[in-house]
């Protein structure tokens, strides 16, 4: 038998049951199956093989226990898949999909905060009022800190964690995936209480250093936060489709809600200066929040069922077979190859012109008075911008969940693709809405605010829908949990990639309008 596994994929055979004849009294009639290797790929047949490794694990380590002992040490070795008792597997997915772009999304929405915190001190062609409790930039001039932190603070997020996210599917493996969800979170929660410290440190005297210390913790957050969403992912990548679907969706949460707090606090006139030590106050706790919920979760019959990775196959010492180890990331790339393109394509489109442009974006009624307390100067970029697309784009994943439509053939991974590729479409079409209209080079072709409107609606719903496609099909290409693991993390360093893109481009983007 060994030597019909070396022999390559012309000389496989079929392989009985692997069970010594003393011990099949151990395994159940339906366990003794025969594992039928197909010819038509190698690629397949290292697949099927490590399908079969809890099987395997299972005559390795039973051949000394009874069969009631073996399913109460090793659960993934059972006869049947225990229940997830009132969805709480499924909710912690979800609060962990949150945290991983709760820290990115509270940064982007405390714009009033950021404003306050580079403000002009010393001269008084920048005068800042209390007005009904809220502060209130008078003059329209902005400060260069103001100009340049949001943009410092996006290369700031994206590069450290396109990078560590690239590192996590390259060489996570190597390190135990507890660990990896554990330690970066934690690290994410101690940075995340530096910064809601230093939010309530008065630093008008010391502006530029405190700039340059708030963007080194964005780096180190951003690169605990790349570790810990690639460890999330690829857990997930080891469950049934809906689960990923539910971290999917509690990453679309994780922008709707700091959507929400920002409107809450327009609304309830807070002070701007305590907008940033309430929002990150918010953040750290629900990051806390999920740090317990995973350490209790991660101990439930459920989760072990699937979630506990077995070593990777080698020959076993008292088993005359070989059995093969994990294909390399380049052999998992080549079987899903659409699906990563595809997520890449989607979310560079998406960080092209979201947030850079459609902030810009003003509506027809505005009044450009700083002082205004109407709709359209108050609430219209809150609203249309950010909330809208956030609830679009978590609309989007909820209804891929129930769909699971194209499906992973080859017919549903070329329209997905080709699909991602017409999104590119969308960047033309916002930059011809209102954007910038006091500065702007280019003619304005849609003024209606509801032509806009309906164009952020599609945009972000077929962000959220073909996004979470990907990440859906992709790790269910393979039947190992190993190769399912190394897919999700290859997919999750595709959309960090993507995000980085499209930061990238929409620079020169804007410079076009």
């Amino acid at each position: 038998m060994a030597n019909a596994a070396r022999s390559g994929p012309d000389g496989f055979r079929p392989l009985l049951a692997l069970v010594l004849p003393e011990d099949e009294d151990l395994l159940g009639p339906d366990e003794i199956r025969e594992v039928e290797l197909s010819s038509d790929s190698e690629d397949d047949n290292l697949d099927l093989l490590n399908s079969s490794e809890a099987l395997i694990r299972r005559h390795h380590r039973g051949s000394r226990r009874t069969q009631s002992e073996s399913t109460e040490e090793d659960p993934l070795l059972g006869r049947s898949e225990p229940s997830d008792p009132y969805f709480m597997v499924y909710f912690v997915f979800y609060l962990l999909g949150m945290g991983t772009l709760l820290p990115w999304n509270f940064f982007i929405s405390v714009s009033s905060f950021w404003n306050y915190k580079f403000r002009e001190v010393t001269n008084t062609s920048s005068l800042w009022a209390i007005q009904n409790g809220t502060d209130l930039e008078i003059s329209s001039h902005q400060t260069a800190l103001q100009e340049e932190f949001t943009s410092y603070l996006a290369i700031a997020s994206n590069i450290p964690n396109a990078m560590f996210v690239i590192l996590n599917a390259l060489v996570g493996q190597n390190f135990q995936l507890k660990y990896r969800i554990f330690v970066s979170l934690g690290l994410v929660i101690g940075f995340f209480g530096i910064v809601l410290v230093f939010s309530e440190t008065n630093s008008d005297d010391w502006q530029k250093e405190f700039m340059v210390l708030i963007l080194i913790l964005v780096v180190l957050i951003n690169c605990c936060s790349a570790i810990f969403q690639g460890g999330v992912f690829g857990v997930a990548g080891k469950f049934p489709p809906k689960y990923m679907g539910s971290i999917m969706a509690g990453q679309a949460m994780g922008g709707v809600f700091p959507a929400l707090v920002d409107i809450v606090v327009i609304s309830a006139n807070v002070q701007a200066k305590d907008t940033g030590f309430a929002c990150f106050l918010i953040a750290t706790l629900c990051l806390i929040a999920s740090f317990v919920s995973f350490a209790w979760v991660r101990r439930t019959k459920f989760f072990k069922f699937y979630a506990e990775t077995p070593l990777s196959l080698s020959r076993q010492p008292d088993l005359d077979v070989l059995v093969p180890v994990t294909p390399s990331i380049f052999t998992v790339f080549t079987k899903s190859w659409h699906y990563c393109l595809a997520i890449y394509v989607t979310f560079s489109t998406t960080l092209a012109v979201f947030p850079a442009i459609t902030v810009l974006i003003q509506s027809r009624f505005n009044d450009h008075d700083p002082t205004s307390k109407s709709w359209a100067d108050l609430y219209f970029t809150p609203v249309t911008c950010f909330l809208l697309f956030n609830v679009g784009d978590y609309l989007g994943r909820i209804l891929s969940s129930r769909l699971k439509w194209p499906g992973p053939n080859r017919r549903g991974k070329l329209f997905l693709l080709m699909a991602s590729i017409l999104r590119i479409g969308f960047i033309p079409l916002f930059m011809f809405c209102n954007v910038a209209p006091d500065r702007r080079s280019l003619p304005v072709v849609f003024h209606s605010d509801m032509v806009y409107v309906l164009f952020m609606a599609t945009f972000a719903v077929s962000n959220g829908y073909l996004g979470n496609i990907c990440m859906l099909h992709g790790p269910k290409l393979f039947h190992s949990s190993e190769l399912q693991e190394s897919a999700a993390m290859m997919l999750v360093a595709c959309l960090v990639l993507g995000t980085s893109t499209g930061s990238f481009l929409s620079y020169p983007i804007v410079s076009l309008i």
